[in-house]
């Protein structure tokens, strides 16, 4: 799982889709927002703290960039 997230960061570090920046943005805003808030806060509080921290990490990752 270590490894997948690693990957999936440097792609999106690197890359200059337009698609990409497009869905990383609405991921990012608006009500998809909080939903994927409340999906983090509920991984982290049942048995599953680990996808948690890894959808946090990836998370913050796409607020930095696209924000």
């Amino acid at each position: 799982m270590n490894i997948i997230l690693i990957i999936l960061i440097l792609i999106l570090s690197v890359t200059n889709n337009k698609e990409v920046k497009k869905i990383a943005t609405k991921i990012t805003s608006g009500s998809v927002n909080t939903i994927l808030i409340i999906v983090i806060i509920t991984l982290v509080l049942t048995e599953n703290i680990k996808i948690g921290f890894y959808l946090t990490i990836l998370y913050l990752f796409l607020l930095i960039k696209y924000n």
